[in-house]
């Protein structure tokens, strides 16, 4: 006996496991987009903190070279007792803090650079631009497509797909057979044709659906706290925003400018010997943590500027397609 056999689901499994297939390919799709966005993210990041370190460093050059001329200014004052021996040795403590702060600021600035260089493998000899950091943008970013959803989406769909496949399996198939039959005894031939059916009365797959229908509700929720965990993220993201903004915002309208300010009249004062060098050390002093703060905002605002770019997909539309 030849014979062929064809099962014939009625219930629908070849679509609803195509179904399953596409979704995985989504999620695939999807998850190495997220993976491409979370690298970028890490590279700017990166370049972030290299450029609020080598800014920091350029800082630190420039207290050093005031530290210098006060020290040599203060020397001068001494030689000719116009001030007393202790302020000599106060310029150099404060000579010598400005020379270590300086080398740290170098080391820290090359640490950052080389973090950066291993992104690619490269090497650290290389100047990072400061004129994009030094500014504020003024675009807005308007949330639109999210990947994270996306990807929540696209495994509750696929949930929703193993729940039907389920549900496909719980009607039985028939098995079509088709034969050819040779009977040797009597020389003769026939057609062998037949169907099965098998009978289902303690397995109708109610587990499997149960199961399915659970992982379904289950991917569901985490859509939803997805989606709202999204929403806190981005909004704390957008207060560290706008409250860095607003910290450069008043630092460069009224606390530098008036910190300059003050250690002209300082220094200015204390050549002609109206202030003693304790009002022109304060006076650096209070600029120095000025701009200090203000290379630490603007390393807070990129970085959150760079933190709401990843969560609105931006760089994300070829994931959408």
């Amino acid at each position: 006996t030849y014979g062929v056999r064809q099962p014939l689901e009625l219930g629908g499994d070849l679509g609803a496991r195509r179904r399953v297939a596409q979704r995985d390919r989504d999620i695939a799709r999807i998850g190495a987009g997220l993976q491409r966005l979370d690298i970028i993210e890490e590279v700017e990041h990166a370049y972030i903190d290299a450029q609020a370190a080598e800014a920091v460093r350029v800082l630190a050059d420039e207290r050093l070279a005031v530290a210098r001329e006060l020290a040599e200014a203060v020397d001068r004052r001494v030689r000719a007792a116009r001030d007393p021996f202790m302020a000599g040795s106060r310029s150099q403590a404060r000579l010598a803090e400005a020379e270590i702060e300086a080398e740290s600021a170098r080391l820290g600035a090359i640490s950052a650079r080389q973090r950066l260089a291993s992104y690619w493998l490269g090497e650290d000899a290389f100047q990072v631009d400061l004129a994009s950091f030094d500014r504020l943008s003024g675009d807005a970013l308007v949330p639109g497509f999210s990947p994270d959803v996306a990807l929540a989406d696209a495994e509750t769909q696929r949930a929703e797909a193993l729940l039907r496949l389920e549900r496909a399996r719980s009607i039985p198939n028939v098995d079509l057979q088709l034969g050819y039959r040779e009977f040797e005894e009597t020389d003769e031939t026939a057609l062998v044709v037949g169907f099965s059916v098998p009978i289902q009365l303690w397995d109708r797959n109610a587990d499997g659906v149960a199961r399915a229908r659970a992982d379904r509700d289950r991917f569901g929720h985490q859509r939803e706290a997805r989606e709202r965990a999204l929403a806190r993220e981005r909004a704390l993201l957008t207060d560290q925003l706008e409250r860095a903004r607003l910290e450069v915002s008043g630092l460069d309208a009224r606390v530098i400018p008036s910190s300059q300010e003050a250690l002209e009249f300082a220094r200015d004062g204390y050549a002609r010997g109206a202030f003693s060098y304790i009002d022109v050390l304060e006076a650096q002093r209070a600029l120095s943590e000025a701009r200090l703060r203000r290379v630490m905002a603007l390393r807070s605002y990129h970085r959150a500027l760079a933190s709401l770019a990843r969560l609105a997909g931006v760089r994300a539309e070829e994931i959408s397609q």
